[in-house]
């Protein structure tokens, strides 16, 4: 990003906000997996209960 200019502290930023940009992501993506794994437990519980 900041080769251009040649100005390393640009370049450090810019490589900075997209490491930020990659972990928001995953983080992102975590979240939905330990939500989905969560509901899914919560879901055999109330069959469980239905079942009985």
């Amino acid at each position: 990003m900041g080769k251009s200019t040649g100005s390393e502290e640009t370049e450090l930023e810019g490589k900075l906000q997209s490491k930020k940009a990659d972990l928001k992501e995953k983080y992102s993506d975590l979240k939905e997996k330990i939500a989905g794994k969560i509901n899914d437990k919560l879901d055999e519980k109330e069959e469980d209960k239905v079942n009985q």
